[in-house]
């Protein structure tokens, strides 16, 4: 495996505690939005979406050949790359799915608009996860807003179609019957 970073590690205990029982019986279909090299994708591959007929489709723009080259290394045809803006996937997509992670842009404005369409794509039961809740920006990105506090918005405005099931440095809700 290729990886220069190593940021999804820090999760895995709560996602393996739990993500895997509230996963569907049938085939398993999850959306990554924003793969980089592909850590969280192959966690999700190897402990989740290990049956016959589980698909993982990642978007992402991989606007650097370096890392994007990583992902193909690291996960490559067991998954489905979608190479362009979240948002001019998830207009034109018609799939539905048990789970979302929510990891392309670290501005609200792109996570807010992320998470509003893939709601609509998440099956009753289904879980979306929310990274950089507590991301804080560096000098260099002067400009952007925290994604936390699209999170925080989403999830008020969401409330009564939602449960928390953790919130920490992300959160993982699962969807409501409406």
């Amino acid at each position: 495996m290729m990886y220069t970073r190593l940021w999804h590690d820090a999760h895995i205990d709560v996602w393996a505690s739990v993500l895997p029982p509230l996963l569907p019986e049938g085939p398993r279909v999850w959306l990554e939005i924003g793969s980089w090299e592909g850590r969280s994708a192959a966690w999700t591959l190897d402990n989740l979406l290990t049956r016959e007929g589980d698909e993982l489709h990642c978007v992402d723009v991989w606007s650097r050949p370096d890392v994007e080259k990583n992902w193909d290394a690291n996960v490559g045809s067991r998954a489905i790359k979608h190479k362009r803006r979240s948002v001019e996937f998830l207009l034109g997509d018609k799939r539905r799915y048990c789970g979302c992670y929510i990891d392309g842009s670290h501005d609200a404005p792109d996570v807010l608009a992320d998470a509003v369409l893939a709601w609509r794509r998440l099956d009753v039961g289904g879980v979306m996860i929310f990274d950089d809740l507590r991301l804080q920006h560096p000098s260099n990105l002067v400009g952007r807003v925290n994604p936390g506090v699209a999170v925080e918005g989403f999830l008020a405005a969401h409330s009564t179609r939602l449960t928390v099931l953790h919130r920490g440095a992300q959160a993982i809700v699962q969807k409501r019957r409406e």
